[in-house]
């Protein structure tokens, strides 16, 4: 159909200062690079907002750049820019905020310098803070170069990793916000779910943090412990909780975690390893929802009973049954208590979302709700992370840019007037480049019996596809990156592993692990197949650094892996 072709693509060039759709074919990005390319004189920002200004199409695409050489150089590489197709309508979006786990020294300090949103809540928060912790919580989340070390030492404390982590996916969400970017549901995973009850007015920020503060403080008292994430159902789970193990949450239908002393899990983890169950410890120092906090409990509901509750304005999935909070639920103190000590069920949130059509956004320090959301069946081109991983090479602007396109190509919708915000000049940016041909294909006449003369072609497209025509894309799920086949022998390697621990083929050279339905149990996974495969001790830092089959594949030696399973048949 010629109105598919013309729609062929749709593209935003996005700056730091701001950004926005606009519907392009190929010729119309080579169009915005030659305009850009003979106008020195734009501001970025310009361009961003006035092709903001115009009608959204189906079929999509966005970059991040940086200034205008950046999307001059961005506008070249087709490793820079993303892609996406939405057929129409909204998607609801989903912010889903993690617990504890992911913190890191410096999480956000990006955004603190470059986004006066986040710096403005964080700084509200830190004043909030200080009586209670008896430092500013800004040495820990922005450090100065030779605070470093302290601050790592600092963030190993509970008292102080929980509200670090409040503050930073609260700064987040309201960073966000400011950006036109709302959710339509809000999930949270154990201290997650405090920062959603407080977007959701379910208590102030003021409550918010002095409650947050004196649970990190109460856990901090309580013996040392350890967490386990074992790959077995609860009903598997259930015959090892013994010797005080407590079931700390049911994460997805095969993946539990359980929590206690420390002994007693690295007995269950020798043990378990030995019988062939995968399981990980957590990086965590406290049996978090296990008896170990059993006698802080008391004093905790104390805490609660000072806080002012209301009914929460903005819906959210609870902890303690994974479905939607019911009125006079969650205002009463009790429901804190219990949410500190009882499991959380994010497997039942997970499988809601799953079967509605939405959108995810993990507003944290980390990538794991995502991969549990993916495994709930939440499509991979559906989840998006807003943050960096600690172990990402990425800077936080641009992962925050990033994940708004993310979220716009998934059909999110996003206020671009509350975006850019202010005033910018108007442009004569080049308009659609849709070509007035008729694309019709005329049946060849038949005469008698004989066979039908070839149809003639159609006139040439003037879009250029995303894969070439050969790929199968049956197995492949709508993701950003347009396919490109490995190129070398590496890349090869690392896309077969993908498909043997995805079940996803064909693998392109420049698809994102995570994004494909990846998760830190399958990064373990891929770095013991690669090294049984090729001898190589990849660091599983680097699945995270560059998560992509290229990126991975340029870290192998420069000898070559040994042949794929297509090559040795």
């Amino acid at each position: 159909r010629s109105d598919q072709i013309c729609r062929a693509m749709v593209a935003s060039t996005i700056s730091r200062s701001g950004w926005a759709p606009r519907s392009l074919s190929w010729s119309r990005c080579s169009r915005i690079r030659d305009w850009l390319g003979a106008h020195p004189e734009v501001d970025i920002a310009d361009v961003a907002a006035n092709l903001g200004r115009r009608q959204p199409m189906a079929h999509r695409r966005f970059l991040v750049a940086a200034d205008r050489a950046d999307a001059l150089a961005a506008l070249d590489a087709p490793q820079r820019q993303f892609t996406g197709a939405h057929p129409g309508g909204r998607r609801a979006l989903v912010f889903a905020f993690p617990g504890h786990g992911a913190q890191h020294v410096a999480m956000g300090a990006g955004l603190y310098h470059a986004e006066p949103t986040y710096r403005a809540v964080v700084d509200e928060c830190a004043e909030l803070l200080h009586d209670d912790l008896g430092l500013d919580l800004r040495t820990l989340l922005c450090p100065a170069p030779d605070g470093h070390p302290e601050a790592e030492r600092l963030l190993a404390r509970p008292r102080l990793i929980q509200p670090a982590l409040f503050v930073t996916e609260y700064a987040l969400a309201r960073s966000l916000f400011a950006r036109g970017v709302t959710p339509d549901l809000m999930v949270g995973h154990s201290l997650g779910e405090y920062v959603a009850a407080c977007l959701a007015g379910v208590f102030s920020l003021a409550d918010a943090v002095r409650l947050v503060s004196a649970r990190g403080e109460l856990v901090e008292r309580t013996p040392a412990g350890a967490m386990l994430a074992v790959s077995l159902p609860e009903t598997a789970v259930a015959g090892l909780l013994a010797d005080g193990l407590s079931l700390a949450a049911v994460n997805a239908p095969e993946l539990c975690v359980l929590s206690g002393a420390g002994e007693a899990i690295e007995e269950l983890r020798r043990r378990l390893t030995a019988d062939g169950v995968e399981c990980r410890p957590l990086r965590v120092t406290r049996g978090y929802h296990s008896a170990l906090l059993d006698p802080v409990l008391d004093e905790f509901a104390d805490h609660a009973r000072r806080v002012t509750y209301h009914e929460p304005e903005r819906p959210y999935l609870t902890n303690l049954t994974g479905g939607p909070v019911t009125p006079g639920q969650v205002t009463d103190p009790v429901y804190w208590v219990r949410h500190m000590r009882e499991p959380v069920r994010f497997a039942e949130s997970a499988a809601l979302l799953a079967e509605q059509d939405v959108v995810l956004a993990e507003l944290g320090p980390g990538h794991a709700l995502g991969g549990l959301a993916r495994l709930a069946g939440v499509r991979p081109g559906q989840v998006v992370a807003a943050m960096r991983h600690p172990r990402g090479d990425a800077d936080d602007l641009t992962t925050m840019l990033d994940a708004v396109g993310r979220l716009w190509l998934s059909g999110v919708q996003v206020d671009w007037q509350r975006f850019h915000g202010g005033p910018c000049h108007r442009l004569p940016l080049p308009g659609y480049p849709f070509e007035r041909h008729r694309y019709w294909v005329d049946p060849a006449p038949r005469t008698g019996t004989a066979d039908p003369a070839p149809a003639p072609p159609a006139a040439a497209s003037p879009i250029a596809p995303d894969a070439p025509e050969s790929v199968d894309a049956a197995n492949r799920p709508a993701v950003s990156t347009a396919y490109v086949a490995p190129s070398t022998p590496a890349q090869e390697c690392v896309a077969e592993l993908w498909t043997e621990l995805l079940g996803i083929r064909p693998i392109g050279a420049l698809d994102n692990f995570f994004e494909l339905g990846g998760h830190s149990l399958l990064a373990t996974q891929l770095v013991v197949r690669l090294r049984a495969r090729l001898g190589v001790a990849l660091p599983l830092e680097a699945v995270f650094a560059t998560p992509t089959v290229a990126g991975i594949a340029a870290t192998l030696p420069e000898t070559g892996p040994a042949p794929t399973a297509a090559a040795r048949q």
